[in-house]
């Protein structure tokens, strides 16, 4: 790929991940009502402090949308589905929810240790909430068509709904696209470049983060201090496996 096409393609996806954290109107002041923790938090600082404030950022996310105008929201879905079938980072974005929220809430909190009882039951809420907001935003994983970066990628990489929905496995389901995001970012050109970048900042207008990486990363943070409190080797065994998709997705650039 051409170098010119390398410069923009990490300016995009460095993006992805301080888009929230330092651009300008990103970081709207919760009222004290909607602050878990301390007082002042902004939503960002909110998703970082534990899986509840995790919880309660994504929720809040969720009103964001369902809050939008039907014009706004016809928009901001539009571009999301631009995102799904061109952009590896963010389909995979709109997977892992779907699968982690699949995987957590087949594992009760009460077989858990009682010291981590309630941050499990809060990483159930917030990822319940996370894939309602997928949905709200229409997220149903379409296939991509002719024209798309991601035709011809293949089902074993694209899932839709259903099939993720259906898998036995579904963080399984989902391993295959994230350890085929950088392959298929090396293929996208100049003008795909520019559409996923156009797409993204209309989503990042209404959500903060197209991809909604810092509450990913929020999951993932809450299963490693859970993990260690796991005594049973399969949920053990489980929880490792959502913490090492989680890891690698976000190791990849959002």
């Amino acid at each position: 790929m051409p170098r010119t096409y390398n410069i923009a393609l990490l300016a995009l996806f460095t993006a992805c991940t301080i888009a929230t954290a330092e651009g300008p109107g990103h970081a709207v002041r919760a009222p004290p009502s909607q602050v878990v923790s301390w007082d002042g938090l902004d939503r960002d600082e909110l998703t970082r402090a534990d899986v509840r404030g995790t919880a309660r950022s994504i929720a809040l996310t969720l009103q964001d949308i369902e809050a939008l105008t039907p014009e706004r929201r016809a928009a901001v879905t539009e571009s999301y589905r631009v995102l799904s079938v061109n952009c590896p980072y963010t389909r995979a974005s709109m997977m892992l929810p779907l699968a982690l929220h699949a995987e957590v809430m087949g594992i009760d909190a009460h077989g858990l240790h009682p010291l981590v009882q309630r941050d499990w039951a809060n990483l159930q809420r917030g990822l319940t909430a996370h894939v309602a907001v997928v949905a709200a935003l229409g997220g149903d994983l379409a296939s991509p068509e002719p024209g798309d970066h991601l035709f011809g990628a293949g089902p074993e990489l694209l899932a839709d709904r259903h099939a993720l929905l259906a898998s036995p496995d579904p963080i399984g389901r989902t391993w295959p696209l994230v350890r085929a995001i950088s392959f298929l970012v090396n293929g996208l050109d100049g003008p795909t470049t520019e559409r996923i970048e156009l797409a993204r900042q209309e989503v990042d207008k209404a959500v903060g983060q197209a991809t909604m990486g810092l509450h990913l990363g929020g999951w993932e943070n809450a299963l490693r201090k859970i993990e260690p409190f796991v005594d049973d080797d399969v949920v053990r065994g489980r929880i490792q496996r959502m913490i090492e998709v989680s890891s690698h997705w976000g190791s990849q650039g959002c």
